[in-house]
């Protein structure tokens, strides 16, 4: 888990406010006025040709810190401790023939905490030339953290040709079938506890596919280093997934990710009503002589009353086993840069999902890691999850979450002792609203 992580690899300038309005003339107005001067727009094309929608979204949360949590201050009276997020996301699409189309979104988000972060989002900053992330308040003072930030997360075209597509720009790349990890999502992977999963990042890329029948494809991606890193690398992958007879799926990885290089895999399958999955990647740092290994291994099973259970064992050559070993492993380039979500090298996952109304959908997750301490005594940690989504209407839903931490705590140092014991109780009520 990425609770180390409250520093940024890479430092963004903040721009004046008046950044917002060039976006909108570079580019907003030049696709508006290319729509709307093409003759495949007029009349009742109009609104075939050319879509807008957007997600309007509220987070606000409590967290409540006990000694050894992070974020934990003695000298303090008060344990309670808040943080709200605003956000709006833009999205534009359109297509201006048969073979060609385009997609844009904006994002802007406002962030403000008093308590040091828990976990960190997914980051794709080593995927894009430049990050894009323009700054209207960036405030680290003391215990208060506000960011308040505009960027273009989405903005390529797409070319189709029969059974072959191209695309061109910053764009979303997800792979991996895990529940809880992604091992072959080489391009940035959401952490177990982010609740807000619905929309991926942006990586700046070139993806060709190609697609020769209805149960197979072929994927390959050219992604660009980021260009504000003296040492950037470019990564390249090739991904290709097939189905096997009805109820099996398998896919298969290549590449070259930053520096590093990648091969892996993964299978699903159905046997005795349960869904069974196998993830797992190499990856060969050049400065190793040997490579490391990401795997992870589950299943699934839906009762007749409809609640669905899942088991995934997660398994990181590069995590800790021993309380001693954590240091180290936060100090691995992996877990700096968002690649690696966890400490530990052994972690278990429980899921329970399950429709209570028609409108209403609870989840339980349960995450636990084992560490062995200088007495070579083994202690778990363990990590609690409670959802409650309820649809409001069509357009809108509520979400209800609570997690907390168990296990050992920080040490007098403010190091952690365990994977999850130092997560302090948090609540949030998050708030959704799609146009």
């Amino acid at each position: 888990m990425a609770v180390l992580k409250v520093t940024k690899r890479f430092k963004y300038k903040n721009k004046p406010l008046s950044s917002l309005f060039r976006f909108l003339i570079k580019i907003i107005l030049p696709i508006s006025f290319i729509l709307l001067t093409n003759p495949l727009y007029a009349d009742e094309q109009a609104n075939k040709n050319f879509q807008f929608a957007g997600v309007l979204l509220v987070d606000s949360g409590l967290f409540y810190t006990q000694e050894d949590d992070i974020g934990y201050d003695p000298d303090k009276k008060r344990n309670i401790y808040t943080r709200d997020e605003e956000s709006a996301r833009l999205i534009f699409s359109g297509r201006v023939n048969a073979e060609l189309s385009w997609e844009a979104q904006y994002f802007n988000e406002r962030q403000a905490s008093i308590l040091p972060v828990t976990s960190a989002p997914v980051d794709t900053s080593l995927f894009r030339i430049k990050n894009g992330r323009y700054y209207f308040v960036e405030d680290y003072k003391g215990d208060n953290r506000t960011n308040w930030y505009h960027e273009i997360d989405r903005l390529s075209a797409k070319y189709e040709y029969g059974n072959y597509s191209t695309v061109v720009g910053r764009q979303a790349i997800t792979w991996g079938s895990g529940r809880f990890w992604q091992p072959t999502d080489v391009f940035g992977a959401f952490s177990p506890l982010e609740l807000n999963r619905e929309y991926k990042p942006g990586i700046d890329a070139i993806k060709f596919n190609f697609f020769p029948n209805f149960e197979s494809g072929l994927t390959l991606a050219y992604v660009f280093g980021n260009r504000d890193e003296k040492d950037f690398e470019d990564s390249a992958a090739l991904n290709y997934r097939t189905t096997l007879g009805q109820a099996s799926e398998v896919t298969l990885l290549a590449g070259k990710i930053v520096g590093a290089v990648t091969g892996g895999g993964s299978i699903e399958t159905s046997w005795l009503g349960i869904g069974w999955r196998l993830e797992s990647i190499l990856f060969k740092e050049p400065e190793k002589e040997k490579p490391d290994n990401f795997s992870i291994a589950g299943l699934d099973y839906q009762f007749s009353n409809g609640l669905i259970i899942g088991l995934e064992y997660y398994y990181n050559t590069l995590g800790a086993n021993k309380e001693s070993e954590l240091l180290e492993s936060a100090s691995q380039a992996t877990f700096i840069n968002g690649q690696q979500k966890h400490l530990g090298q052994n972690i278990v996952g429980f899921a329970f999902s399950k429709n209570l109304t028609p409108l209403l959908t609870g989840n339980y997750n349960l995450l636990g890691a084992r560490l062995e301490d200088t007495d070579a005594n083994t202690s778990w940690s363990t990590l609690h999850q409670f959802f409650f989504n309820y649809s409001i209407a069509d357009e809108a839903d509520a979400l209800l979450a609570f997690h907390y931490g168990t296990g050992k705590g920080l040490d007098n140092f403010g190091l952690p002792r365990s994977e999850f014991g130092h997560v302090p109780a948090t609540v949030n009520l998050r708030l959704r609203y799609y146009f």
